[in-house]
């Protein structure tokens, strides 16, 4: 399944459980004589104790949606229902109708990009130009310590090995052995002289930086999301 298909999965669940809906299962396999025949997105017990096959669809709804829930729902003598983002047209609202499918629209806010999908859009786009690069990977990124980052940033202000070292209050010797350590982990990599070392650490500094402002948008959307549920 997509990562927008488990966001929306994960959304549909949150709803049935504010309209009152227990969720008894969840991606179930339904197996006739042996054989996987199709997956169920969801089994809910509404408040009346009617129990729902749920398929789940990011996006509208067409006739062949509404036959293959209500299909499903025969199989296994349940209700059928289908949360989606609307009908693609009025041939899939009428047929839903008439063969009792019960249909529940997203609500619009929830359109808003989910801070798990951004993490990813992110984590991918930030991959492809490390990978271009030949920068560190954004596991690296996330297991640097604060020592490091403070040699990072010197290196990246001081004009010589000396004045970096003498700026940390540490030998060029030690700042040798923490250039080494770095190296081995994946954080630097070796290269002719003090301003190639100078330009990694700059490169390393902004890619963090980009990581944190996104960090914070992530953030920031789910405090809107928290108050767009709230009115909800």
């Amino acid at each position: 399944m997509s990562r927008r298909g488990i966001s929306s999965e994960r959304i549909a669940k949150s709803i049935l459980k504010k309209m009152g809906f227990q969720i008894l299962e969840k991606n179930k396999k339904i197996v006739l004589n042996g054989t996987q025949v199709f997956e169920v997105d969801l089994i809910a017990k509404d408040e009346s104790g009617d129990v729902y096959c749920v398929e789940v669809k990011a996006g509208r709804i067409g006739v062949s949606d509404v036959r293959q829930a209500y299909a499903n729902s025969m199989v296994l003598k349940l209700k059928p229902l289908i949360i989606c983002k609307g009908y693609a047209d009025k041939a899939t609202e009428v047929l839903a109708e008439e063969l009792k499918v019960k249909v529940f629209l997203f609500p619009d806010y929830y359109y808003l990009i989910e801070p798990e999908d951004l993490d990813y859009i992110v984590r991918e786009a930030l991959r492809d130009v490390l990978e271009e690069y030949g920068l560190v990977s954004l596991a690296v990124f996330e297991n640097i310590t604060r020592k490091e980052l403070k040699i990072l940033k010197a290196l990246s202000e001081k004009e010589t090995f000396d004045k970096c070292a003498k700026s940390l209050n540490i030998s060029l010797e030690k700042l040798g052995e923490h250039l080494s350590l770095m190296r081995e982990k994946g954080i630097l990599r070796k290269t002719e002289g003090y301003e190639g070392m100078k330009k990694q650490a700059k490169r390393v500094l902004f890619f963090m930086e980009m990581v944190n402002a996104f960090k914070s948008i992530q953030k920031n959307i789910k405090s809107i999301q928290k108050r767009l549920e709230a009115k909800s």
